[in-house]
């Protein structure tokens, strides 16, 4: 070994890390540091590779780094990865700020490759762009990340594109601070191509999406087939967000989120509503959802943020089959319906069933706000504190609900 590993919080650890990857050994298991790594550039793991820290051993980006801190070869098919521990920290108040344009007034630090959102339908990352997550995959055969802290990122904790067969679980974010505003800071964004994978024990608090399924965004490619279970946040923006402008997502279970969220819990959007076409949502099932609103104070000025619903649909959508079952919210701050279905919108099957909506005084939102069009609206053991089930200046043309539930009118 040419270059030495310090582990001691001062000297640049990446040129030694990044021999013993480029070694070709299956695993590379770092010792536990001497006090934190510190790395001054990217690392790059291969296919086949496996990098293991400590669990609570601390790896730091440079100052002045601005770079992701781990990628495999974003231009090669690869397979077999998997990064395994560590607390992962970019410290993005000593990098260069969030890049993308709505936020970055420095045109030399602007993000300029490859985004669904300026009209480019890329396969591939951008290998050299500062784009602000602290990890970045791209077409991995095989993948695994766990029990990995994400702490303090200039944007998302990890972004992928084109996992296949990929697991990733026990996951903590740790954001305290941001660069220069706390937006754009995804925990897991999976962007287009990412299918048969299952994700697992979420925790922590994001100021944007804690979980991001988003199949046009940098990339344009379905996302189907995906299960997620156990999502746990505090005054986060969102829990899950799923993104289509015309990709299909399909086949996603979502189960088991707890928490408080100051934009809306779970949100199904088109987002990009200059581009033509329509989002394309398939089948999609949600299930033990326990959610209720935030007032983030210490983040955002209240104002800026209306406090949001459990589920939001908006934008030019199509959906065909999505359900609901065992959902509740107990609200003492928000205002916004329980569901929302903004114009545009068409649902060909919506689903609820056990669903809870209690409510203090003087807190008094709609249980379903409906102002697109659903083709079949099923309901059954509702318990929304005497509120009407719907309302709206949208279409439900079939209605099929259970006469004993606790809900008290229809029309």
């Amino acid at each position: 070994m040419i270059h030495s590993l310090f582990g001691d919080g001062i000297h640049d650890d990446a040129p030694a890390i990044q021999e013993m990857l480029d070694s070709g050994a299956a695993t590379i298991a770092l010792p536990p540091p001497s006090d934190h790594y510190t790395i001054g550039r990217t690392l790059r793991i291969h296919s086949g590779q496996t990098l293991q820290l400590p669990l609570m051993a601390h790896i730091r980006l440079l100052p002045g780094s601005s770079c992701r801190m781990l990628e495999n070869d974003l231009e090669q098919d690869e397979h077999d990865i998997a990064v395994i521990g560590g607390i992962w920290d970019m410290d993005n108040t000593r990098q260069g700020p969030n890049p993308y344009p709505y936020t970055c007034k420095d045109e030399k630090l602007k993000y300029k490759g490859p985004f669904y959102g300026n009209g480019d339908k890329a396969t591939h990352y951008s290998i050299h762009d500062h784009t602000g997550c602290c990890m970045m995959f791209s077409h991995i055969t095989r993948f695994r990340l766990s029990d990995v802290t994400f702490r303090n990122p200039t944007t998302f904790g990890m972004q992928a594109c084109f996992l296949k067969y990929f697991t990733i679980e026990n996951i903590q974010f740790d954001y305290t601070t941001w660069n220069p505003r706390p937006l754009n800071m995804d925990g897991v964004h999976l962007d287009g191509g990412c299918c048969f994978g299952h994700i697992r024990n979420l925790q922590g608090r994001c100021f944007d999406d804690l979980l991001a399924l988003n199949a046009d965004d940098f990339l344009c490619a379905p996302i189907t087939d995906i299960s997620v279970d156990g999502i746990y946040a505090h005054d986060t923006l969102r829990a899950v967000r799923l993104l289509s402008a015309e990709s299909e997502v399909s086949r996603i279970s979502v189960r088991n989120v707890f928490g408080t969220y100051y934009g809306s819990a779970i949100v199904l959007s088109r987002f990009y509503d200059h581009i033509p076409g329509r989002g394309n949502f398939g089948t999609i099932s949600f299930s033990n959802i326990h959610a209720s609103s935030a007032c983030p104070e210490d983040v955002h000025k209240k104002s800026e943020w209306t406090t949001g619903e459990v589920v939001r649909f908006e934008g030019k959508c199509d959906v065909r089959s999505i359900t609901f079952d065992q959902i509740s919210r107990y609200e003492n701050c928000g205002s916004m319906p329980t569901f929302h279905i903004k114009p545009d919108v068409v649902i060909q099957k919506l689903s609820i069933t056990d669903a809870v909506q209690q409510t203090e005084d003087g807190c008094d939102p709609d249980f379903l706000c409906n102002n697109g069009t659903i083709k079949l609206l099923a309901l059954s053991r509702l318990d929304v504190s005497n509120q009407r089930p719907w309302s709206g200046s949208g279409t439900i043309e079939k209605i099929v609900k259970d006469e004993e539930s606790d809900f008290l009118c229809s029309r």
